[in-house]
């Protein structure tokens, strides 16, 4: 009877108990009794629904609530039951984190305490079978990431799996759900814009009713690395480019908000990209390559480069969160230099762990992802050695390189 991902969990507290918010919708404009049943507590706790004309809605207040948080991912088991009593006609079962996220002031706060995301983008791909699922691969990353003392990662640069967000609810990973708008350029036709707007918030609308209802979904991302124009088009950008993708975020933004109040909503831009786009985010996400892609092979300049950066985005953007969302180097796994040199294990390690601790000495600065989690397939390319994106601080098939030690050590400190 239910129609496809119609159910929506909302979550907050009321002291210690937990608040949870359930509407839902039954096809053909259904009406009779439904129930909605809470398990994972001391015992059950039932609460009776009315729906009429195929809407239906109830609130379940839990007792001294398990908050679900990255320490403590605990779930609870709910159930939409249609039908007054005996046999139900239809139960649809669901898994449920009580738990609230907010930007407040410079933070992002998971249950009222800020929290500081350590972690990486990544990607779905492993030897052999390329991109796609892999549920021991998944499980592995999912234990690596745990091993190297991360709590986040993001969906770079597409929803991921289903499986990926259930699992991340278990294992209490916080997660950036991003879309497909990958190196959006503004300065095609305009026609070619909007459909592409089209596309876009089509794809927005599919990832959040199908994610809406995981806890570890604390962020959604609207899009990676916007650009004025193509990168390799040696022309200039249209004049009118910025003005082009001012308008379209706007529009994304507003329907992203109209889909999903309860979390906030960012853009990811590249470094040195458009103010006017990535300000519209309730976070300021950026992807920074000082020591790579801008002065290459200089560790020297990389903290003076990215502190100057650094102050200008607190400049421009206030008191709204940073979050450093891709820094790092490629590295052959096996290549070692002193003193360190580009492409080798040891100037990725040091770039990396200059970044982190330039990063930490900013309060307003809420995370610290290295690109990548793994090494991944791409096009052959005189950029790419091997036709691999080596970025990873693991390798393809998951060996840790010296980054992976590094962050590790940093990751887990004490104090």
């Amino acid at each position: 009877l239910f129609r496809s991902q119609d159910v929506t969990v909302t979550t907050s507290f009321a002291g210690a108990a937990g608040i949870v918010d359930v509407a839902f919708a039954v096809n053909d404009g259904w009406s009779g009794a439904a129930v909605l049943v809470l398990s994972g507590g001391p015992s059950p706790i039932t609460v009776p629904v009315e729906v009429k004309r195929g809407a239906g809605s109830g609130q379940i207040r839990v007792p001294a609530v398990r908050a679900w948080s990255p320490q403590d991912p605990h779930l609870y088991r709910l159930n939409v039951r249609l039908g007054g009593g005996g046999t139900p006609i239809d139960d649809y079962p669901l898994k449920v984190g009580v738990r609230t996220v907010e930007v407040r002031g410079s933070e992002i706060r998971v249950n009222g305490k800020p929290v500081f995301l350590t972690g990486f983008g990544k990607h779905e791909d492993f030897p052999m079978h390329g991109k796609g699922l892999d549920l021991p691969v998944l499980v592995r990353d999912f234990e690596l990431l745990r091993w190297i003392g991360g709590n986040s990662f993001r969906t770079s640069h597409y929803p991921y799996s289903e499986e990926a967000m259930m699992l991340a609810d278990e294992y209490g990973f916080l997660v950036i759900a991003e879309t497909p708008g990958v190196s959006l350029a503004f300065s095609d036709p305009q026609p070619v814009i909007e459909a592409r707007y089209r596309q876009l918030e089509q794809a927005l609308g599919e990832l959040v009713h199908r994610d809406k209802n995981h806890p570890c979904v604390i962020l959604w991302s609207l899009a990676n690395e916007p650009i004025l124009k193509p990168f390799r088009d040696p022309g200039p950008a249209a004049p009118d480019a910025v003005e082009k993708g001012t308008r379209f975020f706007e529009r994304l933004f507003a329907r992203a908000r109209s889909l999903d109040r309860t979390r906030p909503i960012a853009l990811v831009s590249v470094q040195g990209g458009p103010a006017e786009w990535v300000g519209q985010g309730d976070v300021i996400c950026v992807n920074s390559y000082n020591g790579w892609y801008t002065a290459p092979g200089n560790l020297d300049e990389v903290v003076v480069k990215l502190e100057k950066e650094i102050t200008a985005l607190r400049a421009r953007h206030g008191d709204k969160p940073m979050f450093f969302t891709e820094f790092g180097a490629d590295a052959v796994a096996g290549v070692h230099a002193h003193p360190p040199e580009m492409w080798s294990e040891d100037y990725q390690a040091q770039l990396i762990e200059a970044y982190w601790r330039t990063l930490r000495g900013h309060p307003y600065i809420v995370g610290a992802h290295p690109w990548a989690f793994a090494d991944f397939k791409t096009a052959q390319s005189i950029m790419r050695v091997g036709s691999l994106n080596q970025k990873g601080v693991f390798t393809r098939d998951r060996r840790p390189k010296l980054a992976a030690t590094r962050l590790r050590e940093l990751w887990t400190a004490k104090g």
